[in-house]
């Protein structure tokens, strides 16, 4: 496996660069804040970095200023913010992206859950419209319910089944550690999935959702057992909160050593 670890802007970056990891995943919202002036200046570092942002997640902006169900979701905003977004992205070296983005995908009080996955679907269908033509799979996050109850894609048979019903060969799932233990998700779920699992992300499962380390009282050997059946040797990210990558990185290759 690759591994990776989840940036919030160019500094972030600088430090997974510095650690020598196989590649960096970052927040596409943060991204597309940056003036254009900062977006290239950032894009020349990477240009230059032995290593790229491979990886985009968080693709919406935090404030939901972006919904994809309900009335207030808009075909023509969300078409325009492709159009910028997927440039940016390409430009970095991505060719994944994680539809995760609960506050962005949750339903509206009062909303049929039938009619939400049929909105949920069209969505995803436009996007992959722009994947597809910049050559960037998409794999759907699962999340829990702690972070976003009126999300429908909760657990990995969320995400695989949501794939199949936009039918789009670009379009896989992810399993999310932290995700799957807050909803009790089983690790057989990984197992069932198979060769729809196309991306992974760790961390500690702690309230801060810090960085994983071998001692700190979890058992994370089931994670990498799950995945190691489905012969995955892909990418896996830490996708931590705790805002001191340096120290965190360092806290975590042992246990990658351990498991990989």
């Amino acid at each position: 496996m690759r591994i990776g670890c989840n940036v919030r802007d160019a500094a972030q970056a600088e430090v997974v660069i510095q650690h020598q990891l196989d590649f960096i995943e970052m927040n596409l919202c943060r991204l597309m804040e940056l003036p254009d002036e900062d977006f290239e200046r950032f894009a020349r570092r990477i240009d230059a970095a032995p290593i790229k942002i491979e990886v985009f997640n968080l693709l919406f902006p935090l404030d939901g200023s972006i919904p994809l169900i309900g009335p207030a979701a808009d075909e023509a905003q969300q078409r325009e913010y492709f159009s910028r977004a997927f440039p940016r992205a390409c430009r970095m070296g991505a060719d994944m992206m994680v539809f995760g983005s609960a506050r962005a995908r949750s339903v509206p009080d009062g909303y049929s859950p039938e009619q939400a996955h049929q909105e949920l679907v069209s969505f995803m269908r436009l996007m992959m419209e722009y994947a597809d033509h910049f050559d960037i799979s998409v794999v759907i996050e699962p999340v829990c319910g702690r972070e976003g109850l009126s999300n429908p894609i909760k657990i990995v048979p969320d995400a695989i089944q949501l794939a199949k019903d936009v039918a789009d060969p670009h379009l896989f799932a992810l399993c999310d550690l932290y995700h799957m233990y807050y909803e009790n998700e089983p690790m057989s779920n990984i197992v069932d999935a198979g060769g729809w699992i196309r991306h992974a992300h760790i961390s500690a499962v702690d309230e801060a959702r810090g960085y994983p380390a071998l001692g700190d009282g979890f058992d994370y050997g089931p994670f990498f057992s799950a995945l190691k059946s489905i012969g995955y040797d892909d990418r896996i990210t830490l996708e931590c909160f705790d805002m001191n990558i340096d120290a965190g990185i360092k806290k975590s290759l042992p246990l990658f050593r351990k498991y990989l």
